[in-house]
């Protein structure tokens, strides 16, 4: 499958040159990639051919990925952060209503800092490619 064929050239060819952090990332963004582009083509085969011919298909590359990877000795995990805007609308509301505000007071009343505490807040999610990659293969079987 050429997409995988890609990401495994790609993997071994920079495995000694970038730093280990570096690797895992461009790894664990490859290896997702990867299998997606494995579940898609496997939809477009069970279109084609029937059901026990994509779940060979799935089988067999998932198979054959996770063969791959073992020599890299990695993890392929992360916590992924993004900050979450959603109520920044109603902090700001809050900030400009507030007559009464302390914008430049050294201490936990500060306005400013109330209106960053409430208007913005950081949300964490894991991803296990590795993980993912072993509930896909599981499922196919």
């Amino acid at each position: 499958f050429p997409p995988m064929r890609s990401v495994l050239r790609i993997l071994s060819k920079i495995f000694r040159v970038v730093e280990p952090r570096v690797f895992e990332d461009i790894a664990l963004q490859s290896v997702q990639s990867c299998t997606k582009s494995l579940k898609e083509g496997s939809i477009y085969i069970l279109r084609a051919s029937g059901q026990i011919h994509a779940d060979l298909f799935l089988v067999k590359h998932l198979l054959i990925l996770r063969e791959q990877l073992s020599p890299f000795d990695i993890q392929l995990r992360s916590v992924e952060r993004q900050l979450d805007f959603s109520e920044a609308g109603k902090a700001v509301s809050r900030f400009l209503a507030n007559r009464n505000r302390r914008l430049f007071s050294m201490s936990t009343e500060n306005a400013l800092i109330t209106l960053l505490r409430e208007g913005v807040s950081v949300q964490e999610s894991s991803v296990d490619s590795k993980r993912d990659l072993e509930d896909c293969l599981r499922s196919a079987c």
